[in-house]
């Protein structure tokens, strides 16, 4: 399932993060184009919470409950009380204290994920990066072609090309 998940929303994710430019100004129009920074900054955050969202059904489903209660108080908690230092230093480092929550929350996650299944938590992050190398590789090759290619048209048809080729 997670293999599944990530595989799927993970290459839509780093497209929408490359091109979060031309989706803001192609839903709101040229006045919100400094929004488009916070929404690629957004969307990273939205890679951390799908995999710390994975990592607590698996948790869930070893019927570790309990255990689960008390890391997501503690999760939330660490969460509020960053956000809040981050909103007192600067408003816009609020999006930068959310992003450092939510990998928080995967690393908190993992760890008790690894005690359940009695094995190291560099062994669960390691399997998660695992599932992200292709991904990773689509983002790089994206990156690369956005930076070389002014047709956006030429650029967008290679994308699709891309992802479909991995998800065939």
């Amino acid at each position: 399932l997670m293999r599944i998940i990530i595989w799927l929303l993970f290459p839509i994710l780093f497209v929408s993060i490359i091109f979060s430019e031309h989706i803001i100004v192609l839903l709101f129009g040229d006045q919100w184009l400094p929004a488009s920074s916070y929404f690629s900054l957004l969307l990273f955050a939205g890679l951390l919470l799908i995999i710390e969202t994975l990592l607590r059904t698996l948790i869930k489903s070893l019927c570790a409950v309990k255990q689960l209660m008390y890391i997501t108080l503690i999760k939330r908690i660490l969460g509020i009380v960053l956000i809040l230092i981050c909103s007192l230093i600067n408003n816009e480092w609020i999006i930068l204290g959310y992003i450092i929550s939510c990998a928080l929350g995967v690393i908190m996650n993992a760890y008790l994920y690894a005690k359940i299944i009695n094995c190291q938590i560099f062994d669960i992050i390691y399997s998660i990066i695992k599932l992200m190398i292709p991904s990773l590789m689509l983002f790089v090759v994206l990156i690369f072609f956005y930076c070389s290619i002014s047709s956006i048209r030429v650029l967008l048809l290679l994308n699709i090309l891309l992802v479909l080729f991995l998800l065939s």
